[in-house]
């Protein structure tokens, strides 16, 4: 009994620390036009081009007297996206070096979860600063960084060319807590959504609940995040047919839709867009309704912007026992059906991990039908399947293996007691809207998909490249 109000005092002194630093659970943490003359001006100071310069409309570089200077291609553009778990530790600098294999695109993301512990602090956690200086040692020179936005262990920050940066004409940052309580800050999601070219781009970080039976738990974090991101980002971002018409006149309305909401309500329109709050149950199985495969029922369900994409260890795990997961890492290794290369020709080389179809022998098909085998028993596959979450997005195909859980230093899968079950925990997801034309274009196309050898944590990180098309 003594020990049971011990653990309800604590938890009462880390609910009351974080609600005062941050009290909405999901806020805005910054919302800036980017002082471009002043940030060219900075640059410039190092390249003794450009004294000031500023962004027009034409997304042409002009200085003061309106003389053009520099016009930046908007065709395409390279981003590369890297998840990790880092499981509280500080990598050291080898176990960093495949960063620099980024430092070629235009746009990079680095999101990372348990960077620090939840444990409250007025300042930066350690960890923190290393990382943040690790980054700033392998793009300082060459990037930006627009925005980093934390929360707890979780953190993600967004760097862009210098060259490129002009192109970004404003930005927002949130933060989503899915902890206890939709309180505690061990699990949740950050994301930053930029506007570049015309266009409103988001990228999330989550780190969902764990274990194996925690589906339903998963889902809703999903949808949790997937609601206070659209009703905390400004409406002229979002295109129109798929934000949630709200009636500004009406107080009572949107006050009575944001509690609906947040009690795991759907919302469903009428023909003239107004509001009907309609009580859907979240449970393991989210039964559909008899109109579910109505394109307009499913508006509510589709992101708003013009291409997002959703990382992190989001911990779906694989319905299988562990001795599957074991066999096919030894097919796989065993067939010479796992590609080694190293980035750096050194002893400390990183080595990239992707499963390839590297001979025609019958031994290498069957161990790659092996993979397909397991992976149609992955959670967030047969969750995408049932169209239970993540509408519309799309996913690399998975050729590596397992990302979690290895003993840290270690190839081998988790010895302790626990012996977890091998899981592809760590992904990268993302989304184009319903095209409004045949001839348009999907915004975000995938390039690779694959995972990294780095074996400072029990996680391996997962990366993806990407090519924006505006």
């Amino acid at each position: 009994m003594k020990a049971i109000i011990i653990f309800l005092l604590v938890c009462c002194s880390l609910i009351h620390v974080y609600s005062n630093i941050n009290p909405d659970n999901a806020f805005i943490s910054n919302i800036d036009k980017l002082n471009l003359p002043k940030l060219y001006s900075q640059i410039d100071q190092s390249n003794n081009s450009i004294n000031s310069i500023e962004k027009n409309d034409n997304d042409t570089i002009c200085n003061e007297e309106g003389g053009k200077l520099k016009t930046i291609s908007s065709n395409s553009i390279s981003v590369g996206v890297l998840t990790w778990n880092m499981a509280e530790m500080k990598p050291k600098s080898q176990d960093c070096l495949f960063l620099e294999d980024l430092s070629n695109k235009s746009i990079v993301v680095v999101a990372t979860q348990e960077l620090e512990n939840i444990r409250p602090r007025r300042n930066e956690g350690h960890r923190s600063v290393y990382w943040r200086e690790t980054l700033k040692k392998h793009f300082g020179k060459r990037f930006i960084c627009i925005s980093t936005s934390k929360l707890g262990g979780i953190q993600m920050s967004l760097y862009v060319k210098k060259e490129l940066a002009s192109s970004i004409k404003d930005f927002i940052s949130m933060e989503i807590a899915c902890g206890v309580g939709n309180v505690l800050t061990n699990k949740g999601a950050v994301c930053i959504i930029i506007r570049m070219f015309g266009k409103s781009i988001a990228f999330i970080n989550a780190h969902l609940a764990a274990q194996q039976n925690k589906v339903n738990e998963r889902n809703k974090s999903y949808f949790r995040i997937f609601k206070k991101v659209v009703l905390n980002s400004p409406r002229k971002w979002m295109k129109r047919k798929l934000i949630p018409k709200f009636n500004d006149n009406n107080n009572e309305i949107k006050e009575k839709t944001i509690k609906h909401l947040k009690n795991g309500f759907e919302l469903i329109f009428s023909d003239n867009n107004k509001i009907i709050p309609k009580k859907k149950k979240m449970h393991s199985k989210l039964k559909r309704t008899k109109n579910d495969n109505n394109d307009n029922n499913d508006n509510n369900k589709l992101w708003p912007f013009d291409g997002v994409v959703f990382m992190g260890d989001l911990n779906y795990r694989v319905d299988l026992p562990r001795f599957q997961l074991e066999s096919l890492k030894n097919k796989l290794t065993r067939n010479n059906c796992i590609k080694k290369s190293n980035v750096y020709n050194n002893s400390n080389g990183i080595i990239i991990d992707q499963i390839v179809y590297n001979n025609n022998t019958q031994k290498t098909f069957n161990s790659i039908e092996e993979l397909n085998r397991i992976l149609k028993y992955d959670q967030l596959n047969r969750e995408i399947k049932k169209k239970h979450i993540f509408n519309m997005f799309k996913e690399g195909e998975i050729r590596f293996l397992p990302t979690f859980k290895y003993d840290k230093r270690s190839n081998s899968f988790d010895s302790s007691s626990k012996a977890r079950c091998p899981a592809w925990t760590d992904r990268v997801l993302y989304y184009n809207p319903p095209r409004e034309k045949d001839s348009d274009n999907d915004l975000i196309e995938l390039i690779k998909y694959y995972s990294i050898d780095s074996r400072h944590s029990d996680h391996r990180p997962v990366y993806a490249e990407f090519k924006f098309n505006f």
